[in-house]
């Protein structure tokens, strides 16, 4: 929709800034949702910035070699295509991408995520991390484990817990676990047996380690 620009014929320098800045916006809501304030921020900003670099980057490769099919109006950059050239060129794209996650699915999923716990009727929410470096589980029943920081999460204070074993960067140790009655990962229920255990500090922003499993 904002490749419409081209069409409008009122046009300065704060108007400009303005349009781009409402797109961004309107590009991250559709791809990330509001979740936070703090992170929708963040999102809108990067993108912003990457925009206005590659803008900067593609002005410059205008100036230089004037590409017979590359127009510059109102700021905005247009490229001239032959449209099954490009749903050939986006085809091909999406098979590479796509063969990339599959080659690497492994990295890929070690991501961000939302969780919500529940234990005893209670629910526990923080943002924690899908780590396949994490291979946590509990001894008896083999289930794999949440790690939660005690800020969110403190299982010492629970009647029924499990003592879990533990290795670190810093050495071993072990952590107490209990059963979580249920987990939600992004919204999405996850159907197996996991038990969550708590640690005194993970990271500033993420609170929580997720051993891979859970998500496969």
């Amino acid at each position: 929709m904002s490749s419409l620009l081209i069409f409008l014929k009122v046009y300065n320098e704060i108007y400009s800034f303005s349009v781009k800045l409402l797109v961004c916006v309107i590009m991250v809501f559709i791809a990330f949702k509001l979740k936070s304030f703090k992170e929708f921020y963040t999102y809108s900003v990067t993108l912003f910035i990457v925009t206005v670099i590659f803008s900067g980057f593609m002005i410059t490769i205008y100036n230089v070699f004037k590409p017979q099919n590359m127009f510059i109006i109102n700021d905005i950059i247009y490229f001239e295509f032959n449209p099954i050239v490009m749903i050939a060129i986006s085809f091909i794209i999406y098979l590479i991408v796509l063969l990339i996650t599959k080659l690497f699915s492994e990295k890929v999923k070690n991501t961000i995520v939302h969780v919500k716990i529940y234990i005893n009727e209670h629910e526990y929410y923080c943002k924690g991390k899908i780590d396949t470096g994490c291979n946590a589980v509990e001894p008896f029943s083999g289930s794999p484990i949440i790690i939660v920081e005690k800020s969110i999460l403190n299982t010492d204070n629970f009647e029924f817990k499990r003592i879990v074993p533990y290795k670190t960067v810093n050495g071993e140790s072990i952590m107490y676990a209990v059963k979580a009655q249920k987990v939600e990962i992004d919204k999405e229920n996850i159907n197996k047996e996991i038990y969550i255990g708590s640690v005194n500090s993970i990271d500033k922003d993420i609170k929580a380690i997720i051993n891979s499993e859970i998500i496969r």
